[in-house]
């Protein structure tokens, strides 16, 4: 698999672009243009998923002012000509922000919680993990409005990010990086006092080799600490990881019993989708973040005459069938085992079945169950970023 390091360009933001055709015809006007209309077509073509684009573009309806804020730089230089040409009146702001100086980061905390809104009350909607990067959009108060490596955006702690110039994050993405197997670990420093812990998928950089199980590294936010019986996968190896269900079901299974947690990605809990996405991480492929995202990666397993075609580590996705003018719904995600059993969070990660004979039979999933999903290669979508 080619993996390419992670290039903090104007990519970096989410931005996407247009085709050609697309830009024509976003340029395109009836003889009386529609400026609502033009905007919603043009919201539809560049960010049909605001979970991992940002285009709020409204009008003031009692002014017919113009005014928002959007990710695409393509689609953010079409609106400006459009709306130039047709003498609209807009204040539309390209992110990041003006007042964002370094618009790259990296988190610094093992597991750093993603909200809705930049309060601690507000929803979680995801986390990011130790050495990840972010790209930062926009600040509010001690909020950092971000983008995280799989696309997915959201408010995140100021305190939980590292600020890097392009120039530090090029030198940290050439040092020894290695991926954290541990589900959890203390990190010390050299008077023997704990600084931080490390969690599965955390990236810490390696210092020279270990010496008596003791490996010195170096942490996202520059500290230098040592950690004992540290079990890695390194960043060199990661690019060249070949799909291995033996692997992914081995990895799944330490993590049985770990609590069910919404919006978790870590070993301290997880949601359906962040179990898959960890576990398929560690083993060399980046995933999207939510299971109906999860669910357009891969091949379609044929499953109409029962499961026989399955694989280990095969993804089955459930939730509710399209029926008249509702479309199908995507609401949860499992790892295929064998014989119609899967592992997954629900309540804690746990063995299940989809045999009726089984003793772990769950039916509820049985009715709810859509498709089944193999995954060979990467599938980060056009808003995600490669490690």
């Amino acid at each position: 698999m080619n993996k390419i390091k992670i290039g903090f360009l104007i990519s970096l933001f989410g931005l996407s672009a247009l085709s050609c055709k697309e830009e024509q015809d976003a340029k395109l006007k009836d003889d009386v243009f529609n400026p609502l209309n033009f905007v919603d077509n043009l919201r539809k073509s560049v960010c049909p998923d605001k979970r991992v684009c940002v285009f709020d573009v409204q009008q003031d309806s009692s002014t017919g002012f113009w005014q928002g804020e959007l990710s695409n730089a393509v689609a953010h230089k079409t609106i400006l000509e459009i709306f130039s040409e047709n003498n609209i009146e807009h204040q539309i702001k390209l992110l990041p922000d003006e007042s964002i100086l370094e618009p790259y980061g990296l988190i610094r905390v093992s597991t750093a919680q993603l909200r809705g809104a930049a309060k601690h009350s507000s929803e979680l909607v995801s986390q990011g993990l130790l050495g990840q990067p972010v790209s930062i959009l926009k600040k509010e108060g001690d909020w950092f409005y971000v983008q995280l490596v799989d696309g997915y955006l959201g408010w995140m702690e100021s305190l939980s990010i590292t600020s890097y110039s392009e120039a530090d994050l090029d030198v940290w993405n050439s040092s020894e990086r290695a991926f954290v197997l541990n589900k959890n670990l203390d990190v010390y420093n050299e008077q023997g006092q704990i600084i931080t812990e490390l969690v599965a998928a955390n990236i810490i950089s390696l210092i020279d080799e270990p010496i008596n199980k003791q490996q010195k590294i170096k942490l996202p936010d520059g500290q230098i600490g040592f950690a004992y019986d540290l079990q890695i996968l390194r960043s060199s190896d990661w690019k060249n990881m070949l799909p291995n269900s033996e692997s992914i079901i081995g990895i799944a299974k330490t993590y049985m019993g770990i609590p069910y947690v919404w919006g978790g990605t870590s070993t301290k809990g997880f949601d359906c989708s962040g179990f898959t996405k960890n576990i398929f991480l560690l083993n060399g492929m980046q995933l999207p973040r939510d299971a109906s995202q999860q669910v357009q990666c891969g091949e379609t397993i044929d499953t109409s005459n029962g499961f026989e075609n399955l694989k280990q580590g095969d993804l089955l996705f459930f939730g509710k069938k399209a029926s008249n003018n509702k479309k199908e719904r995507i609401t949860h995600v499992a790892i295929y085992l064998n014989n119609a059993s899967f592992i997954h969070a629900s309540g804690e990660v746990k063995i299940q079945s989809l045999d009726p004979s089984s003793e772990i039979f769950a039916p509820d999933r049985l009715e709810t169950f859509i498709r089944a999903k193999r995954i060979n290669n990467d599938c980060i979508g056009t808003y995600a970023h490669k490690l």
